[in-house]
């Protein structure tokens, strides 16, 4: 029993991965590099209201403005 992969088809796999790959990328490029998130807020689902990202928001503006 031959457990292995010829290189031609493995070339031939790869191929059509890399064509796979390819249209991926051009549907989800992924995040963007010039702009990311540079903090993170922690709290249990319990203190999330209707109003905490408006209160965090202000918070943070104070914050920037101080």
């Amino acid at each position: 029993m031959n457990l292995s992969v010829s290189t031609s088809k493995k070339d031939q796999i790869f191929s059509k991965l890399r064509e796979a790959n390819l249209a991926f990328q051009k549907t989800y490029p992924g995040d963007r590099s010039d702009r990311q998130p540079v903090h993170t807020v922690y709290g249990g689902a319990d203190l999330f209201k209707y109003d905490t990202a408006g209160f965090l928001g202000e918070k943070a503006l104070k914050s920037l403005l101080t």
